[in-house]
């Protein structure tokens, strides 16, 4: 968990945030999905090619975050709330890819090695 320490950039995340998620209405190829997501109390539409089910499920990890973020630091704005959130959500990410990373050459290493054995019995 992160905690808040310098406001600076809240006003302008939070018009950010405004921008990005009030109303998406991308030029992006031909995005067919209209699907409306609740996040801090506040609903957007969001058009997406992406299934329904995972954006839904994308929004309540967001919702997720942003409780833990409120429980913890009940006095934070709302944009100091979302910056945490964002943090929390890519450390969790960025520790994700490093497992994924480490797992990946492990089975790349014993990958290597089962080769060398399966050659050493010709």
């Amino acid at each position: 968990m992160l905690f808040w320490q310098n406001s600076v950039y809240s006003a302008i995340f939070l018009q950010t945030l405004s921008l990005c998620f009030r109303e998406v209405w991308c030029n992006f190829g031909d995005m067919k999905n209209p699907i409306r997501i609740r996040i801090l109390d506040n609903e957007y539409l969001l058009r997406s090619d992406e299934d329904p089910e995972q954006v839904s499920e994308i929004a309540k990890l967001v919702n997720d975050k942003l409780d833990l973020v409120r429980q913890n630091s009940e006095k934070l704005s709302e944009g100091k709330t979302a910056i945490l959130a964002a943090f929390d959500i890519a450390g969790d990410y960025l520790r994700l890819l490093k497992e994924r990373d480490i797992l990946l050459q492990d089975v790349q290493d014993r990958c290597r090695l089962m080769n060398r054995q399966i050659e050493s019995l010709d």
